[in-house]
């Protein structure tokens, strides 16, 4: 059995305006297996996201053939390429995609009314996957409502309801919420053995954790700035400025959480920090 369901060969793809031509990819191949977990890692304008939109079917490119459980889809009608997204490809996108006028439990539900489910049966499930997500407390709200945190895991219920051959992924874990972490607040004493034994060098594994801290580091910040932003004043008075109640809770909130180092050495032992084992590679 032939088990290459993304099969991907020669792929180019230029973005063209007036003065340049950016060649984002260029004769790229590529072969997924079907029950694989695949992990696309480049610096920001390497690619990935367009390469995620190639394969999605959302874009076109500029030469290459791309198929899709056997099926080549560089000529393909609109119909047929819409029934090979509906039928094969759930997507969470870099920024969520949630459609504004629905609740939670609606954008959910989504995927299965488009699939002719009845709206009882769709909120059901949909209600089982925000549950999966820790959302059942926010089911009725609206996406202006939700934390981006909220809105994210709004977004992977929406793929994972889908229930599709391929689920793409465009930095799904970009903006989850790092309240949901069970790393520890104050100082711990860890074993030694438990944090090196994924490389079996504990330099290896301190250097991953480390660059990962940094990683939530950032994350932290950029969120913080965003929601100190949301509460900002723009009246010249000092008094209002000092008295701003809800930038200072939300200082407090951040500052109560788990620092960045323990953040990434939880995410390391509970096995969610990808990495790249030389060790396994093989040299052909």
């Amino acid at each position: 059995m032939n088990n290459k369901f993304i099969k991907i060969e020669k792929l180019t793809k230029n973005f063209i305006n007036d003065k340049f031509t950016v060649k984002v990819l260029k004769n790229l191949d590529l072969k997924l297996e079907m029950g694989k977990i695949v992990a696309l890692i480049g610096p920001s304008g390497s690619g990935k996201s367009t390469l995620l939109h190639l394969i999605a079917l959302l874009d076109k490119p500029t030469n290459g053939k791309i198929s899709i459980l056997g099926k080549e889809t560089f000529n393909i009608s609109e119909e047929k390429k819409n029934e090979i997204i509906r039928k094969n490809i759930s997507i969470i996108f870099q920024n969520n995609n949630l459609l504004s006028d629905f609740t939670a439990i609606e954008n959910v539900a989504m995927p299965l009314m488009i699939r002719n489910y009845s709206y009882s049966d769709s909120i059901k499930k949909a209600e089982n996957f925000l549950k999966k997500v820790n959302l059942s407390h926010r089911l009725n709200h609206f996406p202006t409502d939700l934390s981006g945190g909220e809105q994210q895991r709004v977004a992977i219920a929406r793929s994972l309801i889908a229930d599709t051959k391929i689920i793409l992924a465009d930095e799904p874990t970009g903006n989850l919420d790092i309240k949901n972490s069970d790393a520890p607040i104050n100082t711990v004493t860890l074993d030694k053995n438990k944090i090196d034994e994924p490389t079996n060098n504990i330099y290896e594994a301190i250097s991953i954790i480390a660059k990962r801290a940094a990683q939530i580091n950032g994350d932290i910040k950029k969120e913080l700035l965003e929601k100190l932003d949301e509460f900002a004043t723009y009246n010249d008075s000092l008094e209002e400025i000092f008295e701003n109640k809800e930038q200072i809770e939300v200082s407090k909130f951040y500052e109560r959480l788990p620092k960045p180092h323990a953040l990434a050495v939880q995410e390391w032992l509970e096995n969610k920090i990808y990495y790249r084992n030389t060790a396994d590679e093989v040299v052909e």
